[in-house]
């Protein structure tokens, strides 16, 4: 036996999510969720998260990588003072040792590379280091030396850097 549908055997129920029972008896529009409207929801949802999941996740590395990068700064704006205050004689002196044991051809450029570890935390791993060069603007006088420093970092296996140069005059004997 071939039943009509509800909509056609009672008029006007069709548009208020009328549903007939077992008994024959058709009854009000239920209130609540469907199977399908909540799979969509939860759809919707996740698809949501994962946008919201993925911008935290490039937002720390993009922190992690500032942060490298402001420490770097501070280190180069320090190591550059330093230098500036230091760069006399005896410290050019030094220098020339350094870079003659470790370049006999002898040169007129000097170049060091000094580690600096637990900057940030005295417990953790993290490694600074920095090569510093130092080139006179005239090899007969050497008052005026351009200056080259490179801080360096470790970052997911790959060394990461910033590049700092200036000029610097030495400091004359007073």
């Amino acid at each position: 036996m071939h039943r009509l549908p509800a909509s056609a055997r009672f008029p006007g129920t069709e548009s208020r999510g009328a549903r007939l029972c077992p008994d024959g008896a058709v009854r009000g529009g239920a209130r609540g969720f469907t199977l399908v409207e909540c799979l969509a929801a939860l759809i919707i949802l996740a698809i949501g998260l994962f946008g919201v999941f993925s911008i935290f996740v490039a937002g720390v590395a993009t922190h992690k990588k500032g942060m490298d990068q402001t420490t770097a700064g501070t280190l180069g704006q320090k190591i550059l003072a330093e230098l500036e205050a230091n760069l006399d004689d005896d410290y050019l002196k030094g220098l020339a040792a350094l870079a003659s044991k470790r370049n006999p051809g002898g040169s007129s450029s000097y170049k060091r590379r000094i580690e600096l570890k637990g900057l940030t935390d005295p417990a953790a791993p993290d490694l600074y280091a920095y090569d510093l060069l130092l080139q006179p603007l005239d090899p007969r006088t050497r008052e005026a030396y351009a200056v080259t420093l490179r801080v360096v970092w470790r970052e997911g296996g790959e060394e990461q850097g910033a590049v700092f140069e200036t000029i610097v005059l030495r400091k004359l004997e007073r």
